[in-house]
């Protein structure tokens, strides 16, 4: 899909009728059909996973009606345009849809002409509106490390928003190549540097050593098991996620994850790398369930082993995987293995490649490595540079102290998770090229799989 591309979600009890709307836009330059929904309850689901650009209501569902649909799909995905239809049209339907926010009602049967104007403007409308809200600020003072950051996070102006919540399994084919600091990274700049100061996003450890707590300096006490309890004395750890409920409330999150001070929710991993294999499928999957609801960007650390669970189930449920990698040949070769298993487990189209260390004396090439990993790249992550070791030392993320380094992971967590200021303003200069002639290269509204 491109940048301009409408994704539109059809939500409709009536078979027949659904795929006869579905048909209408299936030649439509722009709109696509990305979603289909049978009963409300599944229409709002599925929007606040996906968070579609538009949505098109049969007033008369089954299992409630088409405003208490819009309604809710409205609190859920507050950038989707809504839009009912109805064969029973009335004045007093009418004020009601408007009065809670639905851009049109029409009346069914409806054909191609009356619907497509009226959903460009809304999507349009909004998009516009969106990229003028957005304004640049600058990232987070550097302090002495994350506990004692200057300031809290950046703070920007809150927009509304039509993104898809997003899960990101961040894996690689053995340790040291940075994969842990990747995700502190892309999880702090997502937080402090996206368009809505609101955003939610949570990093999960799976990985059998703490490293994630250590980056991101979430224990700075001498007993750092005491200091990774909620005020109820329950242990923040992967493993006490098994006394969650289904459905965690927000006392519930706060009580069992860490809270970083730029906003990132922390999961923190097991206490004792001895106790990885109580990290079963069961857990895991409970674990990625609870959080896609609550968060908005949910990034999970796995451990540099495809065959353990903890790696298996997460890049099975996430929506994209990240693969991370060093030109060093035995990595390079230990990817081509890794993906080997990713093909079988028939995951590989939701792969990207993240380069760290692209700048290393004497490193393999691009066009080398793309010969045993060839996913679309993601961007260059984790530079080789001495600052890279002082922000660990320190234990704080080298996106928060250091701008350019920020831009770059912008860039890499933007390939699948267009959030960021950036977008707007590139978005913006395509649209100027278009009117001369050029094109969208933008894929700030569309995805790449």
């Amino acid at each position: 899909m491109g940048s301009d591309d409408i994704r539109l979600m059809i939500v409709d009890d009536d078979h027949s009728w659904r795929e006869s709307v579905r048909s209408m836009f299936a030649s439509h330059p722009r709109i696509r059909v990305t979603g289909i929904a049978s009963t409300g309850a599944e229409a709002v689901k599925k929007a606040a996973h996906s968070a579609p650009d538009a949505v098109l209501i049969d007033h008369g569902l089954a299992d409630m009606t088409g405003l208490e649909a819009a309604d809710q799909i409205h609190k859920v995905s507050s950038g989707t345009q809504v839009f009912l239809y109805t064969d029973v049209p009335s004045l007093q339907l009418y004020k009601a849809a408007t009065a809670i926010g639905v851009k049109e009602v029409f009346t069914k049967p409806f054909v191609l002409a009356d619907v497509v104007p009226r959903i460009e403007e809304a999507v349009d409308r909004f998009r516009e509106e969106y990229e003028r809200r957005a304004k640049v600020l600058p990232a987070v003072e550097p302090g002495a490390g994350p506990m004692g950051v200057r300031g809290g996070p950046a703070r920007v102006e809150v927009v509304p928003q039509g993104f898809k919540r997003t899960v990101i399994a961040v894996t690689s084919p053995k340790g040291g190549v940075g994969k842990t600091m990747l995700v502190a990274n892309m999880s702090v700049v997502a937080r402090t540097q996206a368009a809505m100061k609101n955003l939610r996003v949570a990093v999960v450890d799976f990985n059998e050593y703490e490293y994630l707590t250590t980056q991101m300096n979430l224990a700075p006490s001498d007993d750092p098991e005491e200091y990774l309890r909620g005020d109820a004395g329950m242990p923040r750890n992967v493993l006490a996620w098994r006394y969650v409920s289904d459905k965690p409330s927000p006392d519930e999150l706060a009580e069992y994850m860490v809270r970083h001070p730029t906003g990132v929710w922390v999961l923190p991993g097991v206490p004792s790398p001895e106790q990885l294999y109580k990290l079963d499928e069961e857990l895991i999957r409970k674990i990625v369930d609870d959080l896609r609801p609550n968060f908005d960007l949910v990034v999970i650390d796995t451990p540099p082993s495809i065959i353990l669970p903890a790696t298996n189930v997460a890049v099975e449920l996430a929506d994209y995987i990240f693969v991370v990698t060093i030109p060093e040949p035995q990595v390079v070769r230990g990817s081509h293995q890794l993906r080997r298993v990713l093909e079988s487990m028939r995951v590989t189209a939701k792969c990207y490649r993240v380069d760290n260390r692209y700048n290393m004396p004497h490193g393999m090439s691009p066009r080398e490595i793309d010969e045993y990993i060839p996913y679309p790249s993601a961007g260059e992550g984790i530079p080789d540079e001495p600052l890279v070791i002082k922000s660990i030392k320190i234990g704080e993320p080298l996106s928060l102290s250091n701008p350019e380094f920020a831009s770059s992971i912008k860039k890499v967590l933007g390939t699948v998770f267009p959030v960021f200021i950036d977008h707007f303003a590139a978005l913006r200069g395509e649209r100027a090229a278009a009117s001369a002639g050029g094109g969208f290269l933008s894929r700030l509204f569309g995805r790449r799989r």
